[in-house]
């Protein structure tokens, strides 16, 4: 079960790579061995992967705790996650085992951001590798709807419209 779902992540991280480029950038992804996935597995319940919204958030849920109390809703180490391209933002404790960056600004949309997240600094374990993963900030669209078209009083047309984002 573990193996199928980190092949099927694997899988999704190189086609989300093919969409959020366009086809227009060669995207090199090296997937974990089997030991490696076995280890990670041990260590991450979730990942925030696939379509996010432009402010996020990227959620990583542990399956143990990491962050002390005192740690608990302040800011984590910013060498732990790192996204390329780059971005700015705030990288936090939400609680014992929930890791949260909020992005600082809106993530371009349909822009690929690939996440690097050091689990040998953060755990301390040599053995874990940097688990990489992948998000694709969500096209914005606005959406216009005629709702009623009617003359107002001599050549004035009267049109209301419907809005939504």
């Amino acid at each position: 079960m573990v193996r199928t779902g980190r092949f099927l992540m694997s899988a999704m991280f190189v086609a989300l790579s093919l969409i959020g480029t366009g086809c227009r950038k060669q995207v090199s992804f090296t997937p974990m061995t089997w030991d490696e996935e076995a280890r990670v597995s041990q260590e991450i319940e979730s990942v925030t992967q696939g379509v996010v919204g432009a402010r996020g958030p990227i959620v990583v849920k542990f399956r143990h705790p990491w962050a002390a109390d005192d740690e608990v809703g302040k800011n984590a180490s910013s060498k732990w996650l790192a996204f390329e391209p780059g971005i700015d933002g705030r990288l936090w404790w939400k609680d014992h085992q929930t890791l949260v960056f909020d992005p600082e600004d809106d993530l371009e949309p349909g822009k690929l951001y690939v996440g690097k997240l050091d689990l040998p600094t953060l755990t301390g374990d040599k053995r874990l590798p940097v688990y990489r993963f992948a998000v694709v900030s969500a096209p914005r669209t606005v959406e216009l709807n005629p709702q009623n078209f009617e003359k107002s009083t001599g050549d004035v047309w009267k049109l209301s419209i419907r809005v939504a984002f």
